[in-house]
């Protein structure tokens, strides 16, 4: 028979983990944005304007991506947090009903 033992404290833990990571990363994107947004062709020509073109359109998914990972480390984080709460609430109430 298999045994399953969970840590509430530390799937809240993880949650505030991944709250962090999140955090982080939206914060790097953020600090980045001016720079990245603001590349100018090095030269007057056709090809130095493409790059520069090519570099702030991908400065711009760069920043989408982010924000969708944000998205889904907010709801990774979330799930973790109410799986603590329920497993903890789980754990309290399970020897009520026998004593």
């Amino acid at each position: 028979m298999s045994f399953v033992t969970t840590n509430p404290e530390a799937l809240k833990a993880a949650a505030e983990g991944v709250r962090e990571i999140k955090d982080r990363a939206v914060a790097i994107s953020v600090q980045a944005a001016p720079v990245t947004n603001a590349v100018k062709p090095p030269a007057i020509d056709a090809v130095s304007t493409r790059a520069a073109t090519y570099l702030v359109d991908h400065a711009k998914k760069y920043k989408d991506t982010i924000a969708e990972a944000a998205t889904v480390l907010e709801a990774f984080a979330v799930a973790l947090t109410t799986g603590a709460e329920k497993y903890a609430t789980t754990e309290a109430n399970t020897g009520k009903d026998f004593t």
